[in-house]
């Protein structure tokens, strides 16, 4: 059995271009990098495909790495994200503005959550209207503030805010119709 190489052995050989370093390297994190893939973009194929192109750039970039600003992996998420979000913008559909869309303030009850899996919760996000998955994923996933979700997107805070607003409403509701159909499938 080979020895496991360890980051800094894996960053100094991808630096240097070595093949054992980069297939370290992706077998390290391509796991992570495709599930991101899939979550912005929903599409095994193009998850495959952006996949392979944020592992193209990074590689091509790896000189620009600097490990003092950022880890590795949060480095290639960035460039992964920005990929997918890259490859939205182009097939993006023009959202009616939702402003002026009357909002009911839904509650969950926290037994709507506690039965939720993880995989559901993931199916229910890809199941947003275009815009909004992606905002959410951006947000509330990703952890970018509105400025940078607008940056990213070319578009205002005030919308970015509004589609996160309106993406947490559309979750609402569906967990809640979730609940009700489980909770009306248990009544016999």
């Amino acid at each position: 059995m080979k020895p496991t190489l360890s980051i800094q052995e894996i960053i100094a050989g991808c630096r240097k271009g070595q093949p054992n370093c980069q297939r370290a390297l992706l077998d390290l994190y391509s796991d992570r990098l495709y599930a991101i893939c899939i979550r912005y973009l929903k599409d095994r194929e193009r998850a495959k495909d952006t996949l392979q192109e944020s592992l193209i750039k990074a590689f091509k970039y790896f000189d620009s790495y600097d490990e003092s600003k950022a880890s590795l992996i949060t480095w290639m998420t960035t460039i992964t994200i920005r990929l997918c979000v890259s490859r939205l913008n182009k097939k993006r559909l023009h959202l009616v503005s939702i402003d002026d869309v009357y909002h009911e303030d839904v509650i969950i009850e926290t037994t709507a959550l506690d039965d939720l899996q993880n995989q559901d919760l993931v199916k229910l996000i890809q199941e947003l209207p275009a815009g909004y998955s992606e905002i959410f994923n951006l947000a509330v996933v990703d952890g970018f503030t509105h400025k940078e979700i607008a940056e990213l997107l070319g578009i205002n805070v005030g919308a970015s805010r509004s589609r996160l607003s309106r993406a947490k409403e559309i979750l609402r509701k569906k967990i809640i119709l979730l609940e009700n159909l489980e909770q009306w499938a248990n009544i016999s």
